[in-house]
């Protein structure tokens, strides 16, 4: 997984707290994802789960027993897409490259790919 400073296992992105600087954070809502095991696809496997309407706080509690978990503000822009719902969250695709190269906020860094 990436390295991140933030709570346990919130791997939420600098760019999305900068776009969440100027606002009251307790009242902004948007999309937890949470990275879970997936046993049924086999060891080392991980799906994301996606829930909306979510508060950051939110995200950060559901998260702790998760492998992780990131936050994805409603009106947050990735790839030059707004997102308003988990379905334009899951039409963006995660790129398969080498991390620690930057993956897509809807994306997880894991096993050295972004998924």
């Amino acid at each position: 997984m990436c390295n991140c400073d933030n709570y346990g296992n919130d791997k939420t992105s600098k760019q999305v707290y900068r776009f969440m600087e100027d606002k009251d954070i307790s009242y902004v809502t948007g999309i937890g994802l949470f990275l879970v095991p997936n046993p049924e696809e086999g060891i080392y496997e991980f799906k994301r789960v996606m829930v909306p309407d979510l508060t950051l706080a939110d995200t950060i509690k559901r998260g702790l027993n998760c492998k992780a978990s990131k936050f994805i503000p409603y009106g947050f822009t990735i790839e030059n897409k707004k997102i308003d719902s988990i379905k334009d969250l899951q039409n963006i695709k995660c790129k398969e490259y080498t991390c620690p190269s930057q993956c897509p906020d809807s994306c997880w860094c894991n096993m050295n790919r972004c998924s």
